[in-house]
């Protein structure tokens, strides 16, 4: 691997785990962060963020060794396949697993708040498929 990918994947890793906590402490504080005008990013959709951002940046750092490395990698990359995979579940299904209220808070004028959009939850199954 060429040096400049061995330095900027933790670099994307840790972005990716510091936006995702800005817009969770957002959300707490109930705050939103819309950036260039576009709507607000979903707690749900920063939580898998954060999963995913911290998996690619364990894979990235060489100091831990390989087996360790690649356990801590999976663990943290399985919480948004799951999250991706239960939320088709809820689209498609039109289930109701809940799931969207654990950060969120509660369904506004029937809109739930927390949910991730159906493209979100499959780019979040194949990233995180790619990062087990």
């Amino acid at each position: 691997m060429r040096e400049y990918l061995r330095r900027a994947a933790p670099i994307a890793g840790l972005a990716a785990v510091a936006l995702s906590l800005a817009v969770l402490t957002g959300w707490l504080l109930g705050v939103a962060l819309p950036l260039f005008g576009f709507d607000s990013m979903r707690p749900n959709t920063a939580f898998c963020f954060l999963f995913t951002g911290a998996a690619l940046y364990v894979l990235s750092n060489r100091r831990v060794d390989s087996s360790t490395r690649m356990r801590l990698a999976t663990a943290l990359a399985i919480v948004p396949v799951a999250f991706g995979f239960l939320t088709l579940l809820e689209h498609f299904f039109g289930l109701n697993l809940f799931i969207d209220r654990w950060l969120a808070g509660p369904v506004q004028n029937g809109h739930f708040e927390g949910r991730l959009t159906p493209l979100s939850a499959l780019n979040f199954v194949l990233l995180g498929g790619a990062l087990t």
